[in-house]
């Protein structure tokens, strides 16, 4: 059970963590378009640089592009990560903490695209996975108002259904954490 103290930390972290994303990907458009080669190391190291600019451990996040986004865990190699063009899709999954003792860690993971219109397939996919988390957090909802335990294979199950009627069991490597 977190202290006030802990919660606070967990928001703050969570907070700055959200905006090195968004700079992140800031930074992969500037790169872009001022035709600047960029890989996934490079998107990494300025997000570290971030980090710790920010009073955050410096944790290696993952940054991973197109079919590296697929595989659950991906960390690319020093200097041997996947470029990242216009047309790529870039997973950023990140988890730190701020430097502060006893500070619980905050863990977000975001999509994005690298050009002016998302594809068709990427808009349905992602639907998916949003309607699959919605409900496994209906299902989590409704356990707790009913005073019924709930466990994090039960909620898996809910959103692992959702996948699975879209037609996309074999594609679901991970588990929903």
């Amino acid at each position: 059970v977190w202290t006030d103290e802990q919660l606070q930390m967990h928001t703050e972290a969570a907070t700055k963590m959200q905006k090195i994303i968004l700079e992140a990907f800031a930074e992969i458009k500037r790169r872009i378009n001022a035709d600047i080669p960029t890989t996934e190391n490079d998107v990494q190291q300025f997000m570290m640089k971030r980090y710790e600019e920010e009073g955050m451990n410096p944790s290696p996040m993952i940054v991973a592009v197109n079919a590296n986004a697929a595989s659950p865990h991906y960390f690319p190699r020093a200097g041997k990560g996947a470029p990242i063009k216009r047309g790529d899709l870039v997973l950023i999954d990140t988890v730190t903490k701020v430097k502060k003792p006893k500070a619980p860690a905050a863990d977000l993971t975001w999509m994005g695209y690298v050009g002016e219109t998302v594809p068709e397939e990427y808009v349905k996919i992602w639907n998916i996975v949003f309607d699959a988390q919605q409900s496994a957090l209906k299902a989590i909802r409704e356990a707790f108002k009913a005073g019924r335990p709930i466990t994090g294979a039960q909620a898996d199950d809910v959103s692992r259904g959702v996948i699975t009627k879209a037609g996309y069991a074999d594609e679901f490597l991970h588990r929903t954490g």
